[in-house]
């Protein structure tokens, strides 16, 4: 079988049921085809193959051997010496998430407040206009304004 090759069987239908949360008759369709939906096909990969490349791409090349849940390297070396815990596998990989996640939002918020910073300058330059009209139109006299709209209005 090829890596990411999935090749199931009717006694499978069951546990493929129960772990995909599928209808027999759907699985049994599946299996009979040997089609399945993509997100299907991952799972079934992660499930019967032991392909971790799924999860992240960090452990592309890496899997756990379905028969005895020994991890295999790339290099095809087994990891017996070595315990690995599906826990420790899925904490680094939402680690990786998470950090992943925060840098991108960081940068979002940051672009944002650059943004905000010289929309606000240009606000207080408008402000800053608008008070020196204030106070010209404030230091006009009112007589001075009426004879000059009477000259000119004329």
């Amino acid at each position: 079988m090829m890596p990411g090759e999935i090749w199931l069987t009717e006694p499978m239908i069951p546990e493929v049921c129960a772990k995909t949360g599928y209808h027999r008759t759907t699985v049994a369709r599946w299996v009979k085809d040997q089609k399945f939906p993509k997100n299907i096909h991952i799972l079934l990969d992660i499930i019967t193959n032991g392909n971790l490349g799924h999860i992240h791409p960090l452990w592309d090349g890496y899997r756990i051997d379905v028969r005895d849940g020994e991890l295999i390297t790339p290099e095809v070396k087994r990891a017996r010496n070595i315990r690995v815990k599906a826990r420790e596998i899925y904490l680094t990989t939402i680690r990786y998430q998470q950090i992943s996640a925060l840098t991108i939002d960081k940068r979002e918020l940051e672009a944002r407040c650059e943004s905000q910073e010289r929309k606000i300058a240009e606000l207080e330059k408008k402000v800053s206009e608008l008070q020196k009209a204030q106070e010209y139109l404030d230091n006009i006299s009112e007589p001075n304004v009426v004879a000059w709209r009477n000259r000119n209005l004329k």
